[in-house]
């Protein structure tokens, strides 16, 4: 009988792990669909935009004077934005190595370790980011009318979505050790 519970037990803990990492991993993968796009755009954008300055510039001799502060805004979004993809793909690639390495002796700890570190560094980023954004949104660009907090603000928005993504990771490493646990996370 207690074998009969102990097997239950772990069966609804097996549900339920598996339950939160389908949730996990749809946020994800939709968050993450959504930011590739934003990314993709935001390096049209940034080279129209250069494009544009030089012909103005260069070739008609009449400088748009908005010109670089917005293309340091959008530069900013479309960097950080790209670093949370990273997260998603497995393309940081020091931490990747880290992870491969060690995955060939053993299947979940450091791995999990490594993960919660990257997790506590990206919790930190979050919160001094947002006191960053607070602090300068009383501040305009001298040339477009956009709050300087807007510019920090790429950089605590994009790691909350790159946690999202380590939380997935961690998950399928916790529910399945392997080193093929965590292939699957690339979706």
């Amino acid at each position: 009988d207690k074998a009969h519970c102990a097997f239950l037990s772990q069966s609804c803990e097996d549900h339920l792990g598996g339950l939160m990492l389908r949730l996990i991993s749809a946020f994800s993968h939709t968050t993450n669909v959504i930011v590739e796009k934003v990314v993709a755009m935001g390096i049209v954008f940034i080279t129209i935009l250069i494009s544009t300055g030089i012909v103005t510039r260069d070739i008609l001799g009449y400088p748009i004077i908005w010109l670089s502060e917005t293309t340091m805004l959008a530069f900013s979004w479309t960097l950080f934005l790209g670093v949370s993809v990273a997260f998603k793909r497995d393309e940081n690639i020091c931490v990747e190595i880290i992870l491969r390495r060690l995955n060939r002796l053993f299947p979940r700890w450091p791995r999990l370790l490594i993960i919660w570190c990257c997790l506590i560094f990206l919790g930190v980023a979050v919160k001094e980011g947002l006191e960053i954004v607070e602090s300068t949104s009383g501040t305009d660009y001298n040339t477009i009318n956009v709050s300087t907090g807007w510019f920090y603000a790429s950089f605590p928005v994009s790691a909350a979505i790159a946690m999202v993504h380590l939380l997935e990771k961690a998950l399928r490493v916790f529910i399945d050790p392997t080193p093929t646990g965590s292939a699957g996370d690339t979706a």
